[in-house]
């Protein structure tokens, strides 16, 4: 079936429908009181979006790349990076051929948000937490010391951050979608895509 003839617009509309956004509970659940200075990949997220996808897919159709990127609006390229990825920090298994797709590796309740993280962003939370200004005066006591002040607070909220990304799991990130939502979107599967053999 030729680009033209497939119905990208109603698949398109259809998983960037409000349910596929990141949830918001989630974040509310991390406290993070995030800035310009402050933010996750956003990588973290798609990384997140493709688990819940496969998750809940699972049995319904086969999970493709094509599934993927449709679902997230993303990149083909960038969401085939972050599959391996995933892959590799044995999150995901990815079985090629025209049988292939992609399925949790782990149970959802032992995948957290912070092993999401490190399979993905090659970036340590300390350097994430940006903001130190370079050019104090060396002769000033507060700019003799500020930059590892400012570098031990950050390495102590890191670690906060660290542990409340370890206590959000998949599972508990699935359970802010209804069942009447996640039934639409396998009923859509089930009409454009391949199922399961």
């Amino acid at each position: 079936m030729g680009p033209r003839a497939f119905p990208w617009r109603r698949v398109g509309d259809f998983f960037t429908f409000r349910a596929w956004r990141f949830p918001r509970a989630a974040l509310i659940r991390l406290n993070l009181a995030t800035g310009p200075s402050m933010r996750l990949s956003v990588k973290v997220s798609l990384a997140t979006h493709i688990l819940l996808a496969t998750h809940f897919f699972a049995g319904t159709a086969r999970i493709t790349g094509k599934i993927l990127t449709l679902s997230t609006g993303g990149n083909p390229v960038v969401i085939r990076t972050i599959v391996l990825a995933l892959k590799k920090a044995g999150i995901l298994e990815v079985t090629r051929g025209a049988a292939g797709g992609t399925r949790l590796k782990r149970p959802p309740e032992e995948i957290t948000l912070y092993d999401i993280y490190r399979a993905v962003d090659s970036e340590s939370l300390e350097l994430s937490l940006k903001g130190i200004h370079a050019h104090s005066s060396p002769v000033c006591p507060i700019g003799q010391r500020i930059v590892p002040i400012m570098s031990e607070a950050y390495g102590k909220l890191a670690e906060a951050i660290r542990g409340e990304m370890s206590k959000v799991s998949l599972l508990s990130l699935s359970r802010d979608f209804t069942p009447d939502e996640i039934a639409r979107h396998q009923a859509l599967l089930l009409r454009n895509f391949p199922t399961v053999p």
